[in-house]
């Protein structure tokens, strides 16, 4: 709790999400949780992403140590994106983030809870 306090936690959080927070990070991720992938089966399993949004993506991603890229001296050249450690361990925040969203997404009637602060008023 001291984190949220000294606003550590916003830190950090600001980071997180200028590294994912773009439209097709997380698609990108899920396809790569399964394994490696060349980049013509990432485009087509993302069948809605344009080859420049999957190209800046999977820049974005590789600067920041999420995936990496192996390059093979093949005719046509043959390239594989592939998660890093650093992108495997993000799949427990998804995980997380997939039960917070089924319990308060999936539900068309969620109760409302006060803040602990306006009940002690």
């Amino acid at each position: 709790m001291e984190d949220f306090k000294e606003g550590l936690c916003l830190a950090h959080v600001s980071k997180v999400l200028d590294i994912f927070g773009g439209k097709w990070s997380f698609h990108i991720l899920t396809q790569l949780f399964s394994g490696t992938k060349r980049y013509n089966e990432l485009q087509r399993q993302l069948n809605n992403v344009s080859s420049k949004a999957l190209s800046d993506t999977l820049k974005h991603l590789l600067n920041n140590g999420i995936i990496s890229r192996q390059v093979y001296p093949t005719t046509p050249v043959t390239v594989e994106y592939s998660l890093t450690q650093k992108g495997i361990d993000f799949r427990n925040v998804m995980t997380e983030m997939n039960t917070w969203g089924k319990k308060w997404l999936d539900d068309p009637h969620p109760e409302i809870v006060s803040p602990p602060e306006a009940e002690q008023q």
